[in-house]
C-alpha cells in the first residue's frame, strides 16, 4: 500500500464516523430525501515540493558496549546503579577474590624459591669458574694433567647450563605471578569508557562467567541513529552529508536536524539493505538508546507544479485509476483560520478529476491536471465514489456534496499520524479481545513461532485425518 493510500484510509477512518452523523437523516421515512454526502476540501497551491525518503531509525549510543567479567566467579559487590554516570577505569563491581588472591600468593613463592635456586647455581658457577683458572695455570706450568683441565672445564659448561635453567625457572615463574596477579586485578570489573551504564543484569550472589553481561554502558551525548536504505533509495539520490529531520515519538520537542553521516557500502545479503548512520548530540538527554525514531531524509525538491495533501488523492477500487475530486462551484469557498463543525457546508457540485503524481514528500503531492486555487476534497471521497459518480457521468446530475472548507494545517496534523500509532491502537484491541476470549497475543518473536508451529502442526493433523 502505497504512503498516500494508508495516510488516506488512517485519515478517513478518523473522520468518517463524525461525517457519517453529520451526513446521516434525520428519520427513517422514505418520503424524506437524502441528504448531500459531507466533505471536506482545501485549496490547492503552486510550489516546489521537497522530495524526501521516510525511513524507521533505532538510536545507540555511538560507543555503546556491552560489559562483561574476564574470569568467571561469584558476585560480592555492585558498585554501581544503572543510570548512574561512569569513568573510564572506574570499579562496577567486585566477585570473590579469595581463591585469586590466594594462587597468587603460591606463585608469588614460588618466584621465591626459583630466585634462591638461581642464585645458588650462580654460585656454584662461580666457585668452579675460579677452580678452572687455577687448575689452568698449574696446567700451563706442566704441574696438572692436561686431562684434569678438561674435566673441570667439562663440569664448568654443565653448571652453566644448569643456571641457565634456574634463571629461566626464575622467568616462569615471576610470569605465572603476574598472571595470577592479573587474574586477582580482573576480579574487579571496572569501566571501559566514560558515560553512563544500564540495563543492569549484575546482582550480589550471581554466579557469573566471561558471557554474563552486567551492565550495557555508553556515552550518551553523542548518539547514533541507524536506518536501513534500500536500493532504490540509494538509486535516488540518498548519500552522506544529505540533510535529514529526526522525530522520536514522545520526545515532546522540535524535531532534530542533522546530517547522513556514514553509509555502508555492503548491501545486507537478507534484507539487500545498506546501513546508514547519523551521528546526533545529544546534550539535553532526550533521545535514549533503543528508542525508535522516524527519519525524514531531505534529497532535493521537485519541480515546480500544484500542490495537494496526499490525502486528498484517490484511487477507483474497480478501474484502479487515480485522481481527485474537485470542488466545480468554489464561489464563497474562503479557508478559515481553524477547523470547527461552525464552518459553512454549502452543497456543490463534485467531479472526479484523474490525475498525474508528479512526487510526494511531506504529507503533500505536486501534481498536473489541476490548477492553483482549485478545492479537492480531502475527507469523504468514499462517500462520492469513482470517476462514475462525477459531473462526466452521462444521463445523471452531477454529484453534490456538502463541502466544509479546512485550512492545511488541519490536514497535515492528521496525516502526521505515524503507521505505529494506528498499529498500537489495533494491536490494544486485539489483545482486548483475545483476554475476553482467555487467550493471549504472543509477546515475543520466540512465541509467536511456537503458537505457528502448533497451528502448523494442527492443521497437518487435520489435513491426515488424524
Amino acid at each position: 500500500m502505497s504512503f498516500s493510500r494508508s495516510t488516506s484510509l488512517a485519515v478517513t477512518v478518523l473522520a468518517l464516523g463524525s461525517l457519517l452523523a453529520c451526513s446521516a437523516p434525520a428519520t427513517r421515512e422514505t418520503s424524506t430525501p437524502r441528504p448531500a454526502p459531507l466533505v471536506e476540501a482545501v485549496e490547492a497551491r503552486f510550489g516546489a515540493l521537497p522530495v524526501e525518503e521516510t525511513v524507521s531509525g533505532r538510536v545507540r549510543a555511538r560507543n555503546q558496549v556491552a560489559i562483561r567479567p574476564e574470569i568467571g566467579g561469584r558476585i560480592v559487590e555492585v558498585l554501581v546503579r544503572s543510570g548512574e554516570a561512569i569513568r573510564k577505569g572506574q570499579a562496577l563491581v567486585r566477585l570473590d577474590a579469595a581463591e585469586a588472591r590466594e594462587r597468587l600468593r603460591q606463585a608469588e613463592a614460588d618466584v621465591r624459591l626459583a630466585e634462591a635456586a638461581a642464585a645458588a647455581a650462580r654460585a656454584r658457577v662461580a666457585e668452579l669458574k675460579a677452580t678452572v683458572a687455577r687448575t689452568r695455570a698449574l696446567a700451563e706450568e706442566k704441574l696438572v694433567a692436561a686431562q684434569e683441565l678438561e674435566t673441570q672445564e667439562a663440569q664448568l659448561d654443565a653448571l652453566r647450563a644448569s643456571a641457565d635453567e634456574a634463571r629461566a625457572r626464575v622467568e616462569q615463574a615471576r610470569a605465572t605471578a603476574d598472571e595470577r596477579r592479573s587474574a586477582l586485578d580482573k576480579t574487579v570489573v571496572r569501566a571501559p569508557l566514560s558515560g553512563r551504564v544500564g540495563d543492569r543484569g549484575a546482582e550480589v550472589g550471581m554466579q557469573v562467567d566471561p558471557s554474563t553481561v552486567l551492565f550495557l554502558a555508553g556515552d550518551l551525548d553523542a548518539l547514533i541513529v541507524e536506518v536501513h536504505l534500500t536500493e532504490a533509495m540509494l538509486a535516488r539520490g540518498v548519500k552522506p552529508g544529505l540533510p535529514v529531520v529526526i522525530e522520536a515519538r514522545g520526545e515532546g520537542s522540535e524535531p532534530r536536524r542533522a546530517a547522513l553521516s556514514r553509509i555502508s557500502p555492503f548491501l545486507a545479503e537478507e534484507s539487500f539493505t545498506a546501513l546508514g548512520e547519523i551521528d546526533v548530540e545529544n546534550r539535553d538527554g532526550r533521545l535514549q538508546p533503543g528508542m525508535f525514531t522516524t527519519v525524514r531524509i531531505l534529497v532535493g525538491e521537485s519541480r515546480q507544479a500544484t500542490l495537494i495533501p496526499v490525502t486528498a488523492l484517490w484511487e477507483d477500487p474497480v478501474t484502479g485509476q487515480r485522481g481527485v475530486f474537485v470542488v466545480d462551484e468554489t464561489a464563497g469557498l474562503e479557508t478559515p483560520e481553524e477547523a470547527t463543525t461552525d464552518s459553512p457546508e454549502d452543497s456543490r457540485a463534485v467531479s472526479f478529476q484523474p490525475v498525474r503524481v508528479l512526487a510526494e514528500g511531506r504529507g503533500t503531492a505536486g501534481v498536473t491536471e489541476i490548477e492553483e486555487g482549485a478545492w479537492v476534497v480531502t475527507v469523504g471521497q468514499n462517500l462520492l465514489g469513482g470517476p462514475l459518480q462525477g459531473a462526466d457521468r452521462r444521463g445523471e446530475e452531477p454529484t453534490v456534496a456538502r463541502v466544509r472548507p479546512i485550512p492545511w494545517g488541519r490536514v497535515l496534523a492528521l496525516q502526521d499520524l505515524q503507521d505505529e500509532d494506528l498499529l498500537e491502537g489495533f494491536l490494544d484491541k486485539q489483545r482486548k479481545v483475545a483476554a475476553a476470549l482467555g487467550a493471549e497475543i504472543p509477546e515475543s518473536e520466540d512465541a509467536v513461532v511456537r503458537v505457528l508451529t502448533g497451528a502448523e502442526a494442527v492443521q497437518v493433523a487435520e489435513s491426515r485425518g488424524e
